[in-house]
């Protein structure tokens, strides 16, 4: 019996399952992350569509903004703008209006002077809106006029979420055109044909050059 072919043989089987392994775990770690991902937006979109709504009728003449309306998770913030101009013989110079975030957890307004401002000679209260760097999505910026019987008035400001990361960002290159679970199966892929190629240089003997060397010398 050739002892050597047997162990060639033999090597050939634990590569190839190697190899088999390698791309279920990378496929695996890829389908999870996209997984969390998934619900993770789910969550998010879940947490907008429950947002409270402000109860009151907006007037025509009275306006909130945030600008800009899209801001970073991380230290984001926004200049708040409540315009009032008036209408009739009612003057809004001297108002206050305060300012409040819904959810609270995403952020909050600041005016100098906690959270409420005064109307000035403009027509208008300013404040800030800094996010809390723990939420992204949607938030509801409402602005109270307890002088108007507490009537409110709101805009929405979108935190941007960061983008997810995956198992695989440490190893394919930004900007590389792969899917968000291709990079797991192209390297398992990649540790299969490695294994192919090594069973075959095992089979043609090209890894034992040695023997025919010595076979060689011996004649």
């Amino acid at each position: 019996m050739n002892l050597r072919r047997v162990a060639r043989t033999a090597l050939v089987g634990p590569i190839l399952i190697s190899g088999g392994m390698l791309v279920l775990t990378l496929g695996s770690a890829n389908v999870l992350a996209a997984s969390g991902s998934s619900a993770n937006a789910a969550t998010r979109s879940s947490a907008a569509s429950n947002l409270p709504q402000s109860s009151s009728r907006k007037h025509d003449h009275d306006t909130i903004e945030c600008s800009p309306g899209r801001v970073p998770l991380k230290h984001g913030q926004c200049a708040v703008t409540f315009a009032d101009p008036g209408a009739g013989d009612k003057n809004s110079v001297g108002q206050q209006v305060c300012f409040t975030v819904s959810p609270t957890t995403y952020g909050s307004v600041g005016t100098g002077a906690g959270n409420c401002a005064f109307v000035k000679s403009n027509r208008k209260a300013l404040g800030t809106f800094s996010t809390s760097g723990a939420h992204c999505g949607t938030a509801l910026i409402i602005a109270t006029e307890p002088a108007e019987k507490n009537q409110t008035h709101h805009t929405t400001i979108t935190i941007i979420c960061p983008p997810p990361v995956t198992t695989t960002s440490a190893v394919i290159p930004a900007g590389a055109p792969l899917p968000p679970t291709g990079g797991g199966w192209l390297l398992g892929a990649m540790g299969v044909g490695v294994a192919l190629v090594t069973a075959y240089a095992v089979r043609t003997r090209r890894w034992f050059a040695p023997r025919r060397l010595a076979a060689g010398q011996s004649a």
